[in-house]
């Protein structure tokens, strides 16, 4: 998949998942962790949320694996 990493600064805008789904950039945490995952098993890493664009359910991504389609 062409494109960088997403950042902070590409908050709000379109971007792509590596599995082809399309949705907005709500936010780029740099300290995630998963809540789920026992405290023994919960490791810091940057995490990227993104959202349908028409609203839906949003879903984790690893930032690398995201790219912004518009300027």
């Amino acid at each position: 998949m062409p494109g960088l990493m997403v950042t902070r600064k590409d908050i709000g805008h379109l971007v792509q998942d590596g599995h082809g789904r399309t949705g907005v950039l709500t936010d780029v945490i740099p300290d995630y962790e998963d809540a789920a995952k026992m405290p023994a098993d919960r490791r810091k890493q940057r995490m990227a949320f993104v959202r349908p664009k028409g609203g839906g359910v949003e879903w984790l991504v690893l930032p690398n694996d995201v790219s912004r389609l518009q300027p």
